[in-house]
């Protein structure tokens, strides 16, 4: 995944496909399909999307079930 920030994050979907990915370099979003690139939006346009089609409360009903788990690697300083 060549565009974005140096964190890949994972999305699961409901029937438990774990090869989906997005990376961020603001504004913009890179979304990932098995390592290779479906598409990107920024923020901005996402939020008009959702809100033309009156989707905010799925996205609220998502949210309830979101789990955040960071595996990078921190380094020591000592």
């Amino acid at each position: 995944m060549q565009n974005g920030s140096d964190v890949a994050y994972e999305i699961a979907t409901v029937d438990g496909d774990k090869h989906f990915y997005y990376t961020k370099n603001d504004p913009t979003i890179f979304f990932y399909h098995k390592n290779k690139e479906i598409g990107s939006s920024d923020i901005k346009m996402m939020i008009k999307y959702l809100n033309k089609h009156n989707d905010g409360s799925k996205v609220n009903k998502i949210v309830k079930n979101v789990k955040v788990l960071d595996e990078r690697k921190t380094t020591s300083k000592d």
